[in-house]
């Protein structure tokens, strides 16, 4: 995708994957080991977590922004007993939403927000096929 050329794609994913599930937030509580490093003086940097695809990089925040905005305009396909299938953003809902929220989307940020659709889309349908 062009707006990601040179940037870790995977952080992205994630952002959707964790919008999608909830666990996209900036008031989590401190972690044990974080409070425990604090208290025993050790620098909370040398903690960090080996996943490089969790968490988001300042230069993610106009797409995941813009998803924001945008996140619950999907296209959703009933399967029948109560499955559903999610089958992609409403584009057409989306550019109206961005619009009404003054928010002009150029095309390599356009194409971020893809990347965190598309893993937003894979937590959302994560075992509602079976």
């Amino acid at each position: 995708m062009a707006g990601s050329v040179g940037r870790a794609l995977g952080k992205l994913r994630w952002a959707g994957e964790a919008f999608a599930e909830g666990r996209l937030t900036t008031d989590a509580p401190e972690s044990e080991l974080l409070a425990d490093a604090r208290r025993w003086g050790i620098d909370p940097a040398l903690l960090q977590d080996d996943d490089e695809e969790a968490g988001l990089w300042e230069i993610n925040l106009p797409a995941l922004e813009a998803f924001s905005v945008i996140g619950t305009q999907w296209r959703v396909l009933s399967l029948g007993e109560g499955r559903l299938l999610y089958t992609g953003l409403d584009y057409a809902a989306a550019a109206a939403g961005l619009a009404l929220a003054g928010l002009a989307v150029p095309p390599d940020i356009w194409s971020d927000v893809q990347v965190i659709e598309a893993g937003a889309l894979g937590a959302l349908n994560r075992n509602r096929m079976s």
